[in-house]
């Protein structure tokens, strides 16, 4: 295989493989501009709060330079082209129409609806599930420089969770969530970032670890399978709209969202954590009681202390 050889130390060689730095000839497929604009905004009304994907201004600014300025540097950014089509394939699955496909059978030449029952429809086999095309497109320039990953890579494998997810393709989307969960500890973002970080980054960072977090913890437990985090691994508070200055605040959500999915999410670790326990203690009932109320308490002074906002009422329907 042929590689290029660096010396960094006169005792150190490092190897770079090509299929790591390899850039194969591809042609992408975009969607118009009002589309691409729809799927933005389908995605972010439908997603957008949950989690924290990536910071919404400077996503659209990006989006806008690559339709609106040929030759700008993302239309050559294949990471963040990879990124942006990821979104579209996200936001198409909230699409709720499809474009026909027809298949007309064989015609005569009698005048129209006198041999109307010689044209006959073909029936269409089942179309892709929407955004495929999209997301066949961004693996085709995904490529994860493991020694080397950067909050980029991580953002976009939660993406790929997600819509993986989506498809019930399961164990694709724990694998995703288990890279972005590793990406996320090489670079330290599960600890407390240094105060000389600007106050946007530092929650740009911190939301992004908490995402991984709980995609990584959704995915193991729909599969039964230990979750790349560790419980307790994580040392930063929950998101806070507090710290941000006033012209970053359109960067994100509403921090309470993704707040209350963070303590879920918790909750749920600790139930997992008693289920597994359960089994040498079924015989106990009495005592299992004992050490489910702590959880069931959480719960309910969770579901109490929900923002106004936030509250439903399951048995009034609001």
């Amino acid at each position: 295989m042929a590689q290029d050889l660096h010396l960094s130390h006169p005792a150190t060689i490092t190897f770079v493989w090509l299929f790591d730095t390899s850039h194969s000839l591809i042609s992408l497929s975009l969607p118009p501009y009002p589309y691409a604009n729809h799927l933005l905004e389908q995605m972010e009304i439908y997603m957008g709060h949950d989690y924290h994907w990536f910071m919404r201004q400077r996503f659209k600014q990006r989006m806008d330079l690559t339709y609106k300025t040929p030759g700008s540097m993302e239309s050559r950014d294949r990471l963040w082209l990879c990124r942006l089509l990821i979104v579209f394939a996200l936001g198409e699955t909230f699409v709720n129409y499809h474009v026909p496909v027809i298949h007309l059978g064989p015609t005569t030449d009698q005048p129209y609806g006198q041999d109307y029952q010689s044209e006959k429809l073909t029936v269409a086999s089942s179309p892709p599930p929407p955004g495929t095309a999209f997301f066949e497109q961004a693996l085709a320039l995904l490529k994860l420089p493991f020694e080397e990953p950067s909050l980029e890579h991580i953002e976009i494998l939660n993406l790929a969770t997600f819509y993986s997810y989506s498809l019930n393709r399961k164990k694709a989307a724990y694998m995703y969530a288990g890279m972005g969960a590793r990406m996320c500890n090489m670079l330290g973002l599960h600890q407390v970032p240094p105060e000389t970080y600007p106050s946007l980054e530092k929650e740009h960072r911190k939301r992004v670890c908490w995402t991984s977090y709980c995609l990584d913890k959704m995915t193991s437990s729909e599969l039964g399978l230990l979750p790349s985090f560790r419980s307790g691994q994580i040392k930063l508070d929950y998101p806070s709209d507090q710290q941000l200055e006033p012209e970053d605040a359109d960067q994100f959500f509403e921090a309470d969202f993704l707040r209350v999915r963070i303590q879920l999410t918790l909750m749920k670790a600790e139930a997992d954590t008693f289920i597994d326990l359960w089994q040498s203690i079924s015989d106990d009932i009495p005592d299992g009681e004992r050490r489910a109320s702590p959880i069931l308490l959480k719960l309910e002074n969770w579901q109490h202390e929900l923002p106004t906002a936030l509250k439903f009422d399951c048995e009034s329907g609001f």
